[in-house]
């Protein structure tokens, strides 16, 4: 069990968005914390995701703030917290 688990700007790779969720949720011991940082602000993905599944063989989707959200509570994570770092970019704290 871990105390939290990680994911800097890849999370947009990932073809199983619900998989992998669950797999952080699984790793973690009670109360522990799942951090994500990747684009996905609304403006964000209106004017980049068409450059992005151009550019970007490995690009499957960005996911705003609301997406991760439901993607969270879905799994059962306790508390879900999301703030724009840096333009078009997001952060996610979700506690199991």
């Amino acid at each position: 069990m871990f105390d939290a688990t990680f994911c800097s700007l890849a999370f947009h790779h990932y073809p199983e968005p619900i998989a992998s969720v669950k797999e952080m949720y699984r790793v973690l011991r009670p109360g522990g914390y799942s951090f994500i940082i990747d684009p996905g602000t609304e403006w964000y993905k209106r004017i980049s995701e068409w450059i992005a599944a151009w550019a970007d063989p490995g690009w499957i989707g960005f996911h705003s703030g609301e997406e991760f959200q439901a993607l969270f509570q879905m799994v059962g994570y306790s508390a879900y917290y999301w703030e724009e770092l840096l333009p078009g970019i997001g952060l996610v704290i979700a506690m199991k």
